[in-house]
């Protein structure tokens, strides 16, 4: 859980120059030789309650190796 700030001059879903709270789930493999995988989804949502119920779920995957 968290908090990213959005500011530029660009627009993201109607969401222009604000803070987002972030919540972010996932699982990560880890083999015994070190590669890994970790699947996640993130959930982000305005702080400014005049946006109505506007939030973005995104998804993100990792892909790797360890030593």
């Amino acid at each position: 859980m968290g908090a990213t700030l959005l500011s530029g001059g660009g627009d993201f879903q109607n969401w222009e120059s604000t803070w987002l709270v972030h919540v972010s789930a996932g699982y990560q493999y880890q083999s015994a030789g070190g590669f890994f995988v970790r699947p996640m989804f993130s959930y982000l949502r305005p702080t400014e309650r005049s946006t109505g119920d506007e939030y973005l779920l995104w998804p993100g995957l990792t892909i790797g190796g360890s030593f």
